[in-house]
């Protein structure tokens, strides 16, 4: 982190106790960080040398294989190195690299064409009433319509 840095890059000049004080930092933090540091680059480097492989597969394949294909492809390679696919899905953003996904045909209902439709014997009745003047001015219908169509709703 850049606090962390600015203590480590000040701590010859000032005690790292007061340098600590200023961000409001926590000494074991700091020297957490700094012990944490050949780590970092480690990762680094083989994220790299990861990326690489990851990079190579992906162009053989020409762009179709996702994380979790490579990662496979990654294991059954001959070397110790085993690989998670979270990591490998973490280095393809980084690389922006993009696996090809199919988009899928979502089918919901399919008719049968040859069954017959009934219809619905109880079904809503239909009432055909004269539009008052009252009735236009409330639903905002035109002057000249003089018949309204509606179904009634049951009353429970």
């Amino acid at each position: 982190m850049i606090r962390f840095q600015f203590v480590d890059d000040t701590r010859h000049d000032h005690p790292v106790k007061r340098m600590c004080e200023i961000p409001e930092l926590n000494r074991t933090s700091y020297y957490k960080w700094k012990s944490s540091l050949p780590a970092r680059r480690k990762r680094l480097v083989s994220d790299a040398i990861l990326g690489a492989r990851v990079k190579t597969i992906f162009a053989a394949e020409r762009g179709c294989y996702g994380a979790k294909r490579i990662t496979a492809e990654l294991n059954d390679q001959p070397e110790d190195l085993k690989v998670n696919h979270k990591r490998v899905a973490r280095i393809m953003r980084s690389l922006k690299l993009v696996g090809y996904t199919r988009k899928r045909k979502v089918t919901t209902t399919v008719a049968d064409k040859t069954k017959t439709v009934f219809l619905d014997p109880g079904g809503p009745e239909i009432h055909r009433v004269e539009a008052e003047p009252n009735l236009r001015r409330r639903y905002h219908l035109p002057a000249d319509c003089r018949w309204i169509q509606y179904v009634p709703r049951d009353r429970h």
